[in-house]
């Protein structure tokens, strides 16, 4: 039996058994990319053989997470060790919410974003697609976080982050654009 919601209004659609997400080892990207990579090899054996049977993506979440109610989340999600996501946190899909980060209320996190280890996000922070945010970073409340953009570990964000760059430092600036191909 998978996981249980920790309160009432939890609207993600499976759980891991705590049992195995105990058998990885390692940090939360090399658990979320094997369960992603070990979902795309049954897609592939599926479309070989013309039959793809019980193929669904999962949600990881740590048993030590804490989640507050009415979190939205996508399909793909891992939630690992010691995380909180409070009240009315929405997560899209393919998101990876590390070891002690913190997602206050309000928060939106778009599709594949990576939340680093003790990361925080205040209140109403938006995160939109293809985001990493470094490890021991704060977003202060109400930023907005553009597509494509890589904050550094430890930077702490005051401002709204255009899309395409790399911000880092205290407080965050621009080091680089990230040029489209």
């Amino acid at each position: 039996e998978g996981l249980k919601p920790k309160a009432p209004g939890m609207k993600y659609r499976h759980y891991a058994p705590a049992a195995d997400f105990r058998i990885f080892k390692g940090d939360a990207n090399k658990v979320a990319q094997h369960i992603i990579d070990s979902a795309n090899a049954k897609a592939e054996e599926g479309k070989k053989t013309g039959i793809i049977r019980n193929l669904d993506i999962i949600n990881v979440i740590d048993k030590t997470a804490i989640l507050s109610e009415n979190i939205t989340f996508g399909r793909g999600i891992f939630v690992g060790k010691l995380a909180i996501i409070n009240n009315d946190a929405r997560i899209g899909e393919n998101v990876v919410i590390n070891t002690k980060a913190l997602i206050e209320h309000g928060c939106r996190i778009g599709n594949n974003v990576n939340v680093s280890t003790n990361t925080v996000l205040n209140g109403d922070v938006i995160v939109k697609e293809n985001c990493f945010i470094g490890s021991s970073s704060v977003v202060n409340g109400q930023i907005t976080i553009e597509k494509n953009s890589i904050i550094g570990s430890g930077t702490v964000v005051i401002r709204d982050v255009e899309k395409n760059v790399v911000m880092a430092g205290i407080p965050a600036k621009v080091i680089r654009r990230i040029e489209n191909e």
